[in-house]
């Protein structure tokens, strides 16, 4: 499913990105109601609206409407409300189609929001933990751990160690990567895309399965129990920057 999001502020913006890529499903963003009416070949692919509403009532009001419109009634409406603009909007515009949540303030809850919508509408959505010859990664919380040992890893990191975990066997190239790892406010280049998943490879003690593929991009080798090292003590470390992943809702486990 697409899932756009209408928000003004990039960094909520790619908090919801990153979360919908987690969850399996294709973000879509914009910056203005202007951007998305300039979009219109995005309508009819358009899945559910995640709406984050202006404080002034005199804007949020036709913003809604013009939202239901575009879109038509039949696609739900996730609208983030500010606590006190919650439960005017709640009484004004909440119905069979149309949620009205607090606005999030961190990746956690905006991945939960998400994940509820999701499920109040039958959509399936991955299991939250993916487990794998000792790795845990805790998908709504950024959080991985090795043999009960946690490894810190900037968002982006995270983002790109799921979409390896998720598709063990596969070629990912660079494009895709950097397409789906990086927000809207980066354009990667190669060499970019090559340091983080160096990096990445040194944290996670993947030194000899994630592999390189010259000229393509990069794949993690189905791992066996002599395959995957300890990490490295850089583990405990933060370095690069946030990101996103491929929309297969599949989790892996062992």
């Amino acid at each position: 499913m697409q899932i756009a999001v209408l928000d003004p502020i990039l960094r909520s913006r790619e908090l919801a990105r990153r979360a919908i890529c987690r969850l399996g499903h294709v973000p879509v963003t914009y910056k203005s109601m202007s951007e998305l009416k300039a979009r219109s070949q995005d309508f009819e692919s358009i899945g559910m609206l995640l709406l984050a509403c202006p404080r002034d009532p005199a804007v949020f009001q036709p913003l809604i409407a013009q939202a239901r419109e575009i879109l038509s009634r039949e696609r739900p409406l996730i609208l983030s409300a500010r606590k006190s603009q919650f439960r005017v909007i709640s009484v004004l515009h909440a119905d069979a189609r149309s949620t009205v949540v607090h606005a999030p303030s961190s990746f956690q809850d905006t991945y939960r929001i998400l994940e509820a919508a999701l499920l109040r509408r039958g959509v399936p959505v991955p299991e939250r933990l993916i487990e794998w010859k000792g790795y845990r990664f805790k998908l709504d919380q950024d959080s991985v751990e090795f043999a009960d040992t946690p490894i810190r890893l900037r968002p982006r990191e995270f983002d790109l160690a799921v979409a390896f975990f998720r598709n063990v066997d596969r070629l990912l190239t660079r494009e895709w990567l950097a397409e789906n790892a990086w927000g809207e406010d980066a354009m990667p280049t190669s060499r970019m895309v090559d340091v983080s998943v160096s990096g990445l490879r040194q944290k996670l003690g993947l030194q000899t399965r994630l592999l390189a593929i010259w000229g393509q991009g990069y794949q993690l080798s189905g791992m066996n129990e002599l395959g995957i090292g300890a990490p490295t003590p850089h583990s405990q470390h933060t370095a690069p920057r946030s990101g996103a992943m491929m929309s297969l809702a599949n989790s892996v486990t062992t």
